[in-house]
């Protein structure tokens, strides 16, 4: 038996619908490697629909040079939150989010990095 899992271009609509510009931007940009191109096709276009043009992509682009990538190729997100990680370092991996365990390597991104 053979399970095939599509892409649900409208599902994917409604959410770059509901998407912030910041959180467009991030996916058009340094998660772009890992989306299929009629995600991206949809991201881009609803830019274009807010206004945000090449010369802000690109400018996002440069703000977010500094992120994580893994021997995947792929952005490395934040352990806290979907933004691209920035920065690597050991803490608490804690239970619940709440009772440290153990400690280990965690990734932040620049807000939650601090």
């Amino acid at each position: 038996m053979v399970l095939e899992l599509g892409l649900d271009l409208e599902r994917v609509q409604a959410n770059v619908r509901k998407a912030d510009v910041e959180d467009l931007l991030d996916r058009a940009t340094v998660y772009r490697s890992g989306m299929e191109d009629d995600a991206l096709e949809l991201i881009d276009a609803e830019l274009l629909a807010r206004g945000v043009n090449a010369a802000a992509v690109a400018a996002h682009r440069e703000r977010r040079s500094a992120t994580l990538y893994g021997a995947d190729g792929l952005a490395v997100k934040c352990g806290r939150c979907i933004r691209p990680a920035v920065a690597r370092r050991w803490g608490w991996h804690c239970l619940w989010g709440v009772l440290p365990v153990f400690p280990g390597p965690q990734v932040f991104c620049d807000e939650h990095q601090n």
